[in-house]
C-alpha cells in the first residue's frame, strides 16, 4: 500500500502486520500507483510524474528506473507486470514539457525486462494519453487504453498490439480507459471513466462476450484465475463480483460512503481484496466455508432454520 512520503509499505494479509517499507522517493512526493510481480520479488512504483522505479521488494534496494530520452514531462498512467515478471508496461501521457501547454504529444507504453533494459515503444496518436495496459498470459501480446487529454471520455479505443514488433493486432470496439487482460488468455474487461458499464471481450475474435451493469463508474477490475468471473471496484461504495459469460451479477459487496478504487483476487479465487480512497485495503471471503466460518465466529447465536435457508442456501443447518 502506499502512504505518504513517497514509500510503499507492504503488509502480510494474514496479519495484518507490516513486512516492509519500500522508498522513499523523492521529497515531498506521495507514491500513487503500484505494481508487484507475481512473485512478490520486484516491485514498480510511481509517484505520477515520469519516471516510474522498480525496487526488490525483499531488500528496499532501487534496481532501476523507466526512463529514456522522451521520459521527462510525462506523466504515468499505469504500471503493469506480465505474469512471470519478466516484463513491465508503463503507459504515459505525452506533452511537449512546456506549463500550462495544451500542445501535448502522442502517448505511449514502453516496455522494459527485468533489468530495466527498453524493449519496445507502442506510439499512440499525438493528444491522446495512454490509460492503461494488460500482458496476455504468455506475455506475447499486449492490450491497452487510451482516451483523449481533454478528457473526452467517449473518445477511447482499446488495441491488442503485438509489443516486440510494436504492430496493432486488433482494435476492440470499447470506449473504454480501463482494460485487463483474464488469466486464461480467452477474455478482456473493458470499462469507462463515465458510466457504469463493463464489457467482456472475447481476445481472439475481438467480439463481445458479456455487459456487466452497475449503478457506478467502474474504477478497476480484476478477473478471478480462472476467468469465470470478475471483480470490480465501484465509486459507489460497492465490490460486484460478475459472471464473464453471461454479465449476470453474482454478488455484491457494500463498503458504505467510501469509493472503491482498485481490487485484486487471491491466487487460489476464494478472496477479493480492495482498495478504498482512504488507503485502506480490505479482504472479502467469497468461499461459503469461509462465509461460515466468519460467521459463526462473529455471531452470539446459532443461526435460525430460516436464516440457512436465506443465507446458506441449505434445507438444514450445519452441524455446529
Amino acid at each position: 500500500m502506499a502512504t505518504p512520503g513517497g514509500t510503499v509499505t507492504i503488509q502480510d494479509l494474514a496479519t495484518g502486520g507490516q513486512r516492509r517499507s519500500i522508498g522513499p522517493g523523492p521529497t515531498g512526493t506521495d507514491v500513487q500507483r503500484i505494481a508487484l510481480t507475481a512473485d512478490g520479488s520486484m516491485i514498480a512504483t510511481s509517484t505520477g510524474a515520469a519516471p516510474s522505479r522498480v525496487w526488490d521488494a525483499n531488500t528496499g534496494e532501487e534496481l532501476f528506473s523507466v526512463s529514456d530520452a522522451d521520459t521527462a514531462g510525462r506523466w504515468i498512467y499505469d504500471l503493469e507486470w506480465s505474469r512471470d515478471g519478466g516484463l513491465l508496461a508503463v503507459a504515459e501521457s505525452g506533452h511537449d514539457g512546456a506549463v500550462a501547454s495544451s500542445a501535448w504529444s502522442a502517448g505511449r507504453v514502453v516496455v522494459v525486462d527485468q533489468s530495466g533494459r527498453q524493449l519496445s515503444v507502442l506510439p499512440e496518436e499525438p493528444g491522446y494519453v495512454m490509460t492503461a495496459a494488460s500482458f496476455s498470459p504468455d506475455g506475447e501480446l499486449l492490450v491497452t487504453a487510451r482516451r483523449s487529454f481533454r478528457d473526452d471520455f467517449t473518445d477511447s479505443a482499446v488495441k491488442i498490439w503485438d509489443w516486440r514488433q510494436a504492430q496493432l493486432v486488433r482494435t476492440l470496439a470499447s470506449s473504454a480507459s480501463n482494460v485487463v487482460w483474464d488469466p486464461t488468455g480467452a477474455r478482456i474487461a473493458t470499462s469507462a471513466h463515465i458510466k457504469g458499464i463493463g464489457e467482456v471481450w472475447d481476445a481472439e475474435t475481438g467480439a463481445k462476450v458479456a455487459t456487466l451493469e452497475g449503478t457506478s463508474i467502474i474504477s478497476d477490475a480484476a478477473f478471478s484465475p480462472n476467468g469465470s468471473h470478475v471483480a470490480s471496484a465501484g465509486l459507489d461504495g460497492t465490490v460486484r463480483v460478475w459472471d464473464t459469460e453471461t454479465g449476470v451479477q453474482q454478488t455484491v459487496m457494500r463498503g458504505g460512503t467510501t469509493l472503491f478504487h482498485a481490487v485484486a483476487y487471491s491466487p487460489d479465487g476464494s478472496r477479493v481484496a480492495s482498495v478504498d480512497d482512504n488507503g485502506l485495503v480490505r479482504v472479502w471471503a467469497l468461499d461459503l466455508d469461509d462465509l461460515i466460518a466468519i460467521a459463526n465466529e462473529r455471531l452470539t447465536r446459532s443461526f435460525s432454520a430460516d436464516e440457512c435457508r436465506q443465507y446458506l442456501h441449505v434445507e438444514r443447518c450445519p452441524d455446529a
